[in-house]
């Protein structure tokens, strides 16, 4: 009943976790003490050795999650053999071999993902790169940290990589131009995965890992806007947006239409971006008063 309590019967054991352990020990611990009441009210110990309670729960914790982390592992080697990479010859695509520049919670949540999506992720990771000393030739998830970011360039044949991943969300701007000029020394491609705010906004994943972007070196937040005032400035005037058609003036026509213009005068010299963006506006806010003009 204690077990069920805490949901152990519903659980997916190929998913085990942490938590389902941690349910398991609270269940286990719970589940003793009240035999031990239940005993010591009718018999008061009189031949029950005391240490049998001890052991009683120690061995349910340790069996009944050996057997589901061992579901878990027999599923995680049959998901590791479903997908056979081998070289392009065979008619398969060759795993790019990765090293994962910072080894904290972002780096292991990178491995992990990428772990669990072969299908998805053509990579395999062959270690770390961290300038902490203190994790320095540990393993991660069966993966080593190498050495620190420095050693990027001098190691590069050594480390034997096909393409860089810089997993430190939380860096400056200042700290990621000197990892990225040390990470294009090499002559490989550099990404970087999403940062934590992007994650928590829902726009992306981890599977999402991407190119460096001018954002990430510029190394500082975004510019929040009060888009009531502004609202207010643009409702019911007729606004000029000059380069309508290139990305910074297409971004200022699709934002505009949300504070409803009384006309949307559109400039741009390419015809082509012109049409597309005016064509684009047209569908986003059917009834907003667009008027293009090439010049």
């Amino acid at each position: 009943m204690i077990f069920y309590y805490f949901g152990l019967y519903k659980g997916m054991w190929r998913y085990t976790s942490i938590k389902d352990l941690e349910n398991i020990i609270k269940a286990s611990f719970i589940s003793s003490a009240c035999i031990i009441v239940f005993i010591l009210s009718i018999h008061r110990f009189i031949g029950y050795p005391r240490s049998v309670f001890f052991i009683d729960c120690l061995l349910t914790i340790f069996l009944i999650s050996g057997v589901r982390v061992g579901i878990r592992l027999i599923f995680a080697y049959m998901k590791k053999e479903v997908t056979p990479w081998r070289n392009n010859k065979n008619g398969f695509n060759k795993r790019k071999k990765v090293l994962i520049v910072g080894a904290g919670d972002a780096g292991e949540k990178t491995l992990r993902e990428i772990n669990s999506n072969k299908n998805l992720l053509n990579y395999e990771v062959t270690g770390f790169l961290d300038d902490d000393p203190r994790k320095m030739h540990r393993y991660i998830h069966g993966v080593q940290v190498l050495d620190t970011i420095d050693a990027v360039t001098s190691r590069e044949k050594e480390l034997n990589f096909d393409e860089i991943i810089i997993t430190i969300p939380s860096i400056s701007g200042e700290e990621m131009r000197r990892i990225v000029n040390l990470c294009r020394k090499t002559g490989v491609k550099c990404k970087t995965i999403p940062s934590i705010g992007e994650l928590i906004d829902g726009k992306v994943s981890l599977a999402n890992i991407r190119d460096i972007s001018y954002s990430d070196l510029l190394g500082r937040s975004q510019v929040k806007l009060d888009l009531d005032q502004i609202g207010e400035y643009l409702k019911g005037q007729c606004v000029l947006i000059t380069g309508a058609g290139g990305s910074i003036g297409s971004e200022f026509c699709r934002q505009m239409g949300r504070f409803e213009p009384e006309k949307l005068v559109i400039l741009d010299q390419a015809e082509s971006n012109l049409y597309d963006i005016e064509m684009e506006l047209t569908r986003l806010f059917p009834a907003q008063a667009v008027a293009p003009v090439l010049g």
